[in-house]
């Protein structure tokens, strides 16, 4: 018979089962799990992994004490000691090997905690960290996220938060912080062009800006066996200017477009890979080739190893080469052409290249989005105010809209230029605040002083979320995931040189990209809200708002449970779409 017990001021019925699941991406384990009612003095969770083959056991650890506790910014004690008091978690640290994971309810005041072994979740299934998706695509991820109290404290450690103290760590290859920063896609961009170099392949990159030492290094080594569309960036003056010379000097294969003075970005950031067979493999995403790009930016990358795809891809260059720094009619003929190719199994890829006319692109990219059943994730850098692929998510949350469904769950993070206030998507930032489904979207910011447990945090740049994603039902039957160039606006459909690639049915890919936009989620989330708070910015009461800006730790007694068992409430709710009813 099931024991009842009280919280707060709600009574409950104790568990009898538990569920916990882990997810991947190439960097990370993103691990949720669910009790059937809260327990009973529950001060939070402690989690432990477990390698498969060897049983090694590590307890995580944590970072955040209970309030009022003194411990200096920058311990970390392990989640036994300060548990988590969430049902979900990440683990960055995790070994390149198969693990299971087990939550654990720490019961006791905070300090006389104890392990309730019985209600513990048991073991996940085993997940192994990789980058390889199945069916020849691989996704990398960097952590150039620099509000982050590791940073904080690394650059502590060589002389203070400062900008010119990590300008000078990012910029030197091989530095530890570049390396941390830069992730997966600075480890896998580099070694790609040199196995393409050492084999005597070509290659052919088209590239919107290009200033890191060790990229350019590393296409000057295949001389004229390298060519490269380079834009102009931003500016109206050059800014590759000097990436031009040193590649030429390298006797690199370079064609100019410099596009700006028409209103239009060569925005494009793809290399294609090509031996006698033809061109095989592409590598594409939202990462520009440039120090900022690996390492203070959130950006993606993925790697197709498929030979429509790359041909492509490397007919593409062939066209933006054919237009010099001009916009020919013949490009946009060129780029009105829907190109489909089977992958493996029913997953398939779609290439769209920019600039189209009359919004195509976004027409096949909004048919995913209206067909979403369970939830959409996504990361996006400056969509535009107005018939933007973020216009049609919310859409999916607005009652008098065709396309509504209030049983959506929708995450993301916007990085919105702030001088364009107006944009209408900078209301929409609690859960079932202004809309009735269960939309959370934050923008990027930082810890700006030292309190409690945390450091003050360095702003780098106004570009903190440079990725541009967006994934459909990752754990249902239709999984979808949108990336490339594409800034996901009708500006970039019809004005820039871009590339937007949709991978359908393809669960692992949707997942690694759900657990990496989570990852940028989670980690803004709080600071957004915490920032907001203190400049007296939230629409809530009075005493919310302070609880907000004033939360400094975990609370010593079991209440913080409470939300995750409202019926139909947004936790309850979250925990649904990552612990549905049937696992891909």
């Amino acid at each position: 018979m099931p024991s009842h017990l009280t919280t707060g001021a709600s009574e409950f019925t104790l568990r009898c089962v538990a569920e916990i699941r882990a997810y991947v991406d190439s960097d990370h384990v993103f691990v949720v799990w669910q009790l059937d009612a809260p327990v009973h003095d529950c001060r939070g969770f402690a989690l432990t992994r477990k390698e498969v083959e060897s049983g090694k056991k590590t307890t995580l650890d944590t970072f955040v004490g209970f309030a009022g506790d003194t411990a200096p910014a920058g311990t970390r004690k392990t989640s036994s000691e300060w548990p988590i008091q969430r049902y979900m978690w990440s683990d960055y640290a995790p070994p390149r090997l198969a693990v299971s994971y087990e939550a654990v309810p720490m019961v006791g005041d905070k300090s006389n905690l104890v392990p309730d072994k019985k209600g513990a979740t048991g073991w996940s299934d085993p997940v192994t960290v990789t980058p390889d998706m199945g069916d020849g695509i691989s996704a990398f991820f960097n952590r150039g996220i620099v509000a982050t109290q590791w940073l904080s404290r690394a650059l502590r450690e060589r002389g203070g938060e400062t900008r010119a103290v990590l300008t000078e760590a990012i910029e030197k290859p091989g530095d530890r912080i570049r390396n941390f920063l830069g992730g997966g896609v600075l480890w896998r961009l580099p070694k790609l062009l040199a196995e393409a170099e050492q084999s005597g392949a070509e290659v052919h990159a088209a590239l919107f800006e290009l200033d890191d030492p060790q990229l350019i290094e590393a296409l000057g080594a295949f001389g004229p066996r390298a060519h490269v569309v380079l834009a102009n960036g931003t500016k109206d003056d050059d800014e590759n200017a000097d990436a031009r010379t040193a590649l030429r000097e390298k006797n690199v294969d370079v064609h100019d477009r410099l596009v700006h003075t028409s209103n239009h970005l060569a925005h494009n950031k793809f290399l294609v890979i090509s031996d006698d067979g033809g061109a095989r493999a592409v590598w594409t995403g939202s990462t520009n080739w440039t120090v900022t790009g690996l390492c203070t930016q959130s950006n993606n990358a993925i790697l197709i190893e498929n030979e429509d795809v790359a041909t492509w891809y490397r007919a593409q260059w062939d066209e933006l080469v054919k237009a010099g720094s001009d916009y020919p009619d013949g490009l946009f003929t060129a780029n009105d052409t829907v190109r489909t190719t089977s992958l493996a199994g029913t997953a398939s890829a779609q290439t769209w290249f920019a600039p189209v006319r009359g919004t195509i692109d976004l027409e096949s990219a909004r048919e995913r989005i209206n067909a979403a059943e369970q939830g959409i994730l996504f990361l996006m850098f400056n969509p535009g105010p107005t018939g933007t692929l973020l216009n049609d998510i919310i859409e999916r949350t607005t009652v008098a809209s065709p396309t509504y469904d209030p049983n959506l769950h929708i995450h993301g993070v916007v990085n919105q230029d702030p001088s364009t206030k107006k944009h209408p998507v900078v209301g929409l930032l609690h859960r079932g605040e202004l809309t009735e489904a269960d939309i959370d979207v934050v923008l990027p910011a930082a810890v700006d002083e030292d309190f409690a447990s945390w450091v003050q945090e360095l702003n780098y740049s106004l570009v903190m979320v440079h990725s541009k994603c967006i994934v459909v039902d990752p754990f249902g039957a239709k999984p979808a995931v949108m990336t490339g160039s594409h800034n996901m606006g009708p500006r970039a459909s019809g004005k820039n040189d871009d590339n937007l690639v949709i991978i359908d049915g393809q669960s692992g890919l949707a997942e690694a990209f759900a657990v990496y936009i989570m990852g940028v989620y989670n980690q803004y989330r709080w600071r957004y809200y915490q920032f907001r708070a203190a400049k007296g910015e939230l629409e809530a009461t009075a005493a919310a708002g302070d609880a907000v800006k004033t939360w400094a730790g975990l609370v010593d007694d079991d209440t913080w449970q409470a939300k995750y068992f409202t019926d139909g409430g947004p936790e309850q709710r979250e925990l649904a779409f990552w612990l549905p009813a049937s696992p891909h």
